[in-house]
């Protein structure tokens, strides 16, 4: 018995020093290891000792969990004050109570039990959460302390091989949730291309040279068109995230309350019933002109989209590099827009504003009312 106490004392000094709490960022669930309880036979307190340290140690060694370390288990029983008792800690409840103030998720509870003259090893992994048993494994061999260590090690190695399956089974589900967003996404990027394709009468070969032309001049607007390949009535949100970039603010609207609710990033799956894309406002969720973020005097200022597909382009009063084909932009005045595409026009007055509304082309201007020059420029389809 001292040979085998002695091989087991030197592993511990190698393995005991992994069974603590991990740092910061692990994911691991945290186990509290309680002593190892003993039915029917007895060893010494050094041994027993011994037996819980290198069961501490080895469940740590596997990898699967962050383990709390003895010394703090002792610690929070000495502020208990709860008396070591020959052959065990405490009760379950007690260690229950222990567990969740070490702040565990799971605790160990260990019990060798000699039938006869063969030693049963079982481990049973509690939930501390739940009051549930995860999972539970045993050995069974001779009762030597080096029989009881063999036993023990098998029992440990298929407690955390069943915890590691079921973790692999759950990354497996997580998997097969992005991949079933992924797929709903590109369903709804098919059904936007579809209903691109039905709403505007312009064939394939017509969209082709539109978008060259465009693409040609990018920095021009073209009334009833668009811009930069982005056509009004045909183009949908991923062309417009694809040619502009996704640093940029998404609106859904909700029927329920008749409200926009704004998202601030567009990483990953895109929202549902997007209903505007906004390059002019963002930072960290509050609202803040960023006029001098890369590119955006050269990006429009927002897109308002109806079932997936563009329905206007705004080009605001900070886009300084945009301008019509007739070189209409945020600085020209109202006279120039008029001598460009004539006094025929619906007219819309606001408070401070007032637009002009070229239907036939797909083109409305506003204008701000004292200063008399162009506030925005929005590309519409052609009535």
């Amino acid at each position: 018995m001292k040979l085998s106490f002695n091989v087991l004392a030197i592993f511990l000094a190698v393995v005991v020093g992994c069974a603590s709490v991990a740092g910061a960022g692990d994911e691991r669930p945290i186990v509290a290891v309680f002593n190892v309880e003993l039915r029917n036979i007895r060893f010494s307190r050094s041994e027993r000792e011994a037996l819980s340290e290198y069961l501490t140690g080895k469940i740590a060694e596997t990898g699967v969990y962050q383990v709390v370390s003895r010394d703090q288990l002792k610690k929070q029983l000495r502020r208990k004050k709860v008396k070591i008792k020959k052959d065990v800690w405490c009760d379950q409840s007690c260690q229950f109570d222990i567990g969740k103030e070490l702040s565990a998720e799971k605790m160990l509870s260990t019990k060798v039990i000699k039938l006869g003259s063969m030693c049963t090893v079982s481990v049973t992994l509690y939930d501390l959460g739940k009051a549930t048993a995860d999972s539970a494994a045993s050995a069974s061999g001779k009762c030597k302390m080096e029989d009881i260590v063999a036993s023990m090690n098998k029992a440990v190695d298929e407690l955390t091989g069943a915890s590691k399956r079921a973790a692999e089974e759950l990354a497996k589900k997580a998997e097969e949730e992005r991949e079933r967003l992924a797929r709903g996404e590109a369903e709804r990027k098919a059904a936007e291309e579809k209903a691109r394709r039905e709403l505007r009468t312009l064939s394939q070969d017509d969209i082709e040279i539109i978008r060259k032309k465009q693409k040609t001049n990018r920095l021009t607007v073209y009334p009833g068109e668009g811009v930069n390949g982005i056509i009004v009535g045909v183009s949908t949100v991923y062309d417009v995230l694809e040619t502009y970039g996704r640093d940029c603010v998404v609106s859904t609207h909700n029927a329920e309350d008749d409200y926009n609710h704004r998202y601030t990033t567009c990483d990953g799956p895109l929202p549902q019933g997007i209903v505007r894309i906004e390059y002019e406002w963002l930072e960290n969720g509050i609202e803040e002109e960023q006029f001098d973020r890369k590119r955006s005097k050269e990006r429009p200022e927002q897109f308002e989209i109806s079932n997936g597909i563009v329905k206007e382009i705004q080009i605001g009063c900070y886009q300084d590099y945009l301008h019509t084909p007739e070189g209409i932009n945020n600085e020209s005045t109202k006279d120039q827009v008029l001598r460009a595409y004539g006094d025929t026009f619906r007219y819309k007055d606001y408070e401070t504003a007032e637009s002009c509304i070229y239907g036939g082309i797909g083109l409305q201007i506003s204008f701000h009312k004292k200063l008399n020059r162009v506030t925005s420029i929005n590309v519409i389809e052609p009535e």
